[in-house]
């Protein structure tokens, strides 16, 4: 997790990178999917953000195939029009990623907190 800056390798359009924090690639071992870990994780990200002061997230994660996309939309983040190819890249060759496009979905801390609270 990191704190998003003009220099950051995706154009994001409409977000106040002053006020936003990076995650970037949510993933939970497929021995312990569906049990809400991903959910979990992201409860602590998210309360870690708030603690430091700022208000939104951009996160990224495998464009087909990914769970963490059900999550985000859950916690009402919205996808963002930008794509990232990442087919030479070391984490689809070492790791067989299922996807090599990445999406970017941003949101609300304080409203995706309140969707998981819901949940």
């Amino acid at each position: 997790m990191r704190q998003l800056s003009k220099d950051s390798p995706i154009e994001f359009r409409n977000i106040e990178f002053s006020d936003a924090w990076y995650i970037s690639e949510l993933g939970v071992l497929l021995a312990y999917q569906n049990r809400g870990i991903g959910t979990q994780i992201m409860v602590k990200c998210l309360a870690r953000i708030l603690e430091h002061q700022f208000h939104y997230f951009v996160t990224r994660t495998a464009a087909k195939g990914s769970n963490s996309i059900n999550i985000f939309r859950k916690l009402g983040a919205i996808e963002l029009p930008e794509h990232q190819d990442v087919s030479d890249s070391k984490q689809i060759k070492d790791y067989k990623s299922q996807s090599t496009a990445r999406i970017y979905f941003y949101g609300c801390c304080e409203e995706a907190l309140r969707k998981i609270i819901k949940i």
